[in-house]
């Protein structure tokens, strides 16, 4: 460059040290210059976080922790054994004689193989929906039936004048799916027995179609009971069942469709 034009030799005897001289200055220049890009390539990215950015430090600070899984996502092949809970509310509660502690009750239920949870569940939601008003309630006892009820309830102190049999359940409660033949059969079978059946996912109106109150509305004539249709405003059972346990639901979280005729039957 400029440096080597200004000592360029004047005259051929001078010539040699002058031009080594000047090859040596460059030479010298071009190592620095790579020395340099070298250094600001290889010079490693601050791992550290400025103390004076909270963001920068809230972010280092996270780490991402995957959800817990529930214990009521258990697949439908899954046999299981569990407690459900169920508390009636205080003002009930005072209302009861004194001495009289059903405020708080449990109840063990199993899930056997090949059926769904919600299922399961919805029989709980059903039990603990009616204990209040049928204490001698349980869930899948079996009765001189050919049919299991999935919740059912006697009370021998009922004061009725239908001549009810002995045998016959109070109340019955089915959950989940249900064929409208079996409806319509234990309409038919039953009149004295207060009925429940519980859905989920489904419309109220659609549920309760025109075949089956074509079916049914010539049955409630002779009926001394109420038969009722219920849909969980909720997704499914589990939105009314915490991790422990507990059952939080009352009738205002249920679409209901109640066929019920006079009847001269204290229920």
């Amino acid at each position: 460059g400029k440096e080597c034009s200004s000592v360029w030799p004047s005259s051929p005897r001078m010539g040699l040290l002058e031009i080594f001289h000047c090859v040596l200055m460059v030479s010298a220049d071009r190592a620095d210059i790579i020395g340099k890009n070298r250094s600001i390539q290889n010079t490693p990215t601050p791992t550290s976080v400025p103390k004076n950015d909270e963001d920068a430090l809230l972010r280092r600070a996270w780490r991402y922790t995957p959800p817990k899984k529930s214990r009521w996502d258990a697949k439908k092949s899954k046999t299981m054994k569990f407690k459900l809970i169920h508390s009636i509310n205080e003002q009930n509660q005072m209302e009861r004689e004194e001495g009289d502690d059903v405020s708080i009750q449990e109840i063990e239920v199993m899930k056997k193989k090949a059926e769904t949870l919600q299922h399961v569940l919805g029989k709980g939601l059903i039990w603990a929906l009616f204990r209040e008003q049928y204490p001698n309630i349980f869930i899948e006892r079996e009765i001189l039936d050919k049919r299991l009820p999935d919740v059912v309830a006697f009370n021998e102190d009922v004061h009725c004048d239908s001549g009810r049999d002995e045998d016959e359940p109070l109340f019955w409660g089915e959950s989940g799916r249900m064929s409208v033949e079996k409806t319509i059969e234990i309409a038919k079978k039953y009149p004295h027995t207060h009925f429940c059946h519980l859905k989920w996912g489904v419309d109220v109106a659609e549920y309760t179609s025109k075949n089956l109150e074509y079916d049914l509305r010539p049955l409630l004539q002779s009926r001394t009971a109420p038969f009722e249709f219920g849909v969980l405003k909720g997704r499914d059972p589990r939105d009314y069942v915490d991790e422990n346990g507990l059952i939080s639901i009352s009738r205002e979280d249920i679409e209901w469709k109640v066929y019920k005729p006079p009847f001269n039957c204290d229920i």
